[in-house]
């Protein structure tokens, strides 16, 4: 017969009673095959493999969503810059404008001569 149970663990773990061969060795370890070893270690990989996945798309997708929030931010703020130069132009040629009428009616009162006062 093979032997199924050591005495103590090779680590020197302290051993949950569940796996203790009885009460009276609660440090006796159960041996594995080397099949059930290698199935444990496989499915510890994959499920590490899994949540180190999870974990960068997820960090991923947030990156991506801060990214394209600040894009949007600074789109609004561009759109906000140019409305505010496009007011400050639309300003500069009413000025223009009003420069020019009243450049025009200058004119107009020096050839006309109401400019000047005649004294009495």
């Amino acid at each position: 017969m093979k032997k199924t149970h050591t005495s103590k663990p090779a680590n020197g773990a302290i051993i949950p009673p569940s796996l203790a061969k009885n009460e009276d060795t609660p440090t006796a370890w159960p041996l594995e095959g080397k099949r059930r070893r290698r199935r444990r270690r496989r499915r510890r990989r994959r499920r590490r493999r899994r949540r180190r996945r999870r974990r960068r798309r997820r960090r991923e997708e947030e990156e991506e969503e801060e990214e394209e929030e600040e894009e949007e931010e600074e789109e609004e703020e561009e759109d906000e810059e140019e409305e505010e130069e496009g007011d400050k132009d639309e300003e500069m040629e009413e000025k223009e404008e009003k420069e020019k009428r009243s450049k025009k009616k200058k004119m107009r009162k020096r050839r006309n001569g109401s400019n000047y006062v005649v004294s009495i």
